[in-house]
């Protein structure tokens, strides 16, 4: 498998299977360690509007974002090469995905803008899930706000960014939660690309890197987790109040939590809220995360990002 010319990743004579979904084209086959089964990708961040439930095509369903304004869903997702990792020189492109005030999918509670793999292989089992993210100097992730950027819909491992629900601390903290623990975390640099590599089933574990340095076995373990196909690459956020106070990090302040509302409400609620602070309506602006260099291996892993 190659890039071809118009950067669409196309599927290529290969001995074993791509068992991947993937923003771009992940490496070149013969520089990935394990066996891939591969799909082809957009052209366009538009190829992402043809996707619904009467017509699975491509390799992401895309349905949620915010879509209470007739929004489609490359009105939250940009492709471009200024949006990859530069260590993965086969790729192309990267994402870039938004949100903002208006990114309430279906009315709901949270802001949202998620891929989820399109494929019929299961992806369960041993297996070794690629990611690559930046948080970046522009319009970075506000850390009053849990982010929960990579995970299953089970949250049997998450890579969560920012102040976690019904905890204090440092809420400028990117990590990776299994099991209700954080086995990893680091107070990131924007503008600096954070490789991971989170293995599913036995004996399971997590790889990290950052740019282009080799990815390494930080720990060795259960994810508790087999994979699966409900695999979210995005933002889902909301607010989370800390310690009886509603903050507000670009602000500089806060204020206590409305007696009106119970936590749970403000943490369930969150994204698509407005909490007063100092009597004013709570600006939420618009953020970003850029991904690159996804994709499912079953054997390997391959390190270089």
């Amino acid at each position: 498998m190659s890039p071809s010319g118009n950067g669409i990743c196309m599927k290529g004579d290969m001995g074993g299977e791509i068992i991947a979904h993937c923003v771009t084209c992940p490496r070149s086959a013969e520089h990935l360690s394990g066996k891939l089964t591969w799909l082809v990708l957009c052209r366009t961040a538009t190829d992402f509007d043809k996707w619904s439930w009467s017509n699975q095509v491509g390799t992401y369903q895309t349905y949620i974002y915010g879509n209470l304004h007739g929004e489609t869903a490359s009105s939250w997702l940009t492709l471009g090469s200024q949006f990859k990792n530069p260590a993965t020189g086969a790729e192309k492109q990267g994402v870039k995905v938004k949100i903002n005030a208006q990114s309430t999918w279906n009315g709901g509670p949270m802001l949202r803008t998620e891929l989820i793999p399109q494929t019929t292989n299961s992806l369960s089992g041993h297996l070794f899930f690629h990611v690559s993210l930046q948080l970046p100097t522009v319009n970075p992730p506000d850390p009053a706000y849990e982010h929960q950027i990579v995970f299953w819909e089970s949250h049997f491992a998450d890579i969560k960014y920012g102040q976690l629900s019904g905890q204090n601390g440092e809420g400028d903290t990117l990590q990776v939660i299994t099991g209700g623990k954080s086995i990893w975390s680091v107070r990131p640099v924007k503008g600096t690309w954070y490789n991971f590599i989170l293995e599913t089933g036995s004996p399971g574990g997590l790889w990290v890197s950052t740019g282009s340095s080799p990815l390494q076995k930080v720990y060795t373990g259960s994810l508790n987790g087999n994979g699966g196909t409900d695999w979210h690459i995005g933002e889902r956020a909301r607010f989370v109040p800390a310690a009886g106070l509603v903050r507000e990090a670009r602000r500089g302040g806060s204020v206590p939590a409305s007696g009106s509302m119970s936590v749970a409400d403000d943490c369930c609620r969150a994204g698509a809220l407005r909490l007063p602070i100092n009597g004013a309506a709570q600006q939420i602006n618009e953020t970003d995360i850029m991904y690159s260099g996804i994709y499912v291996e079953d054997s390997g892993p391959t390190t270089q990002p």
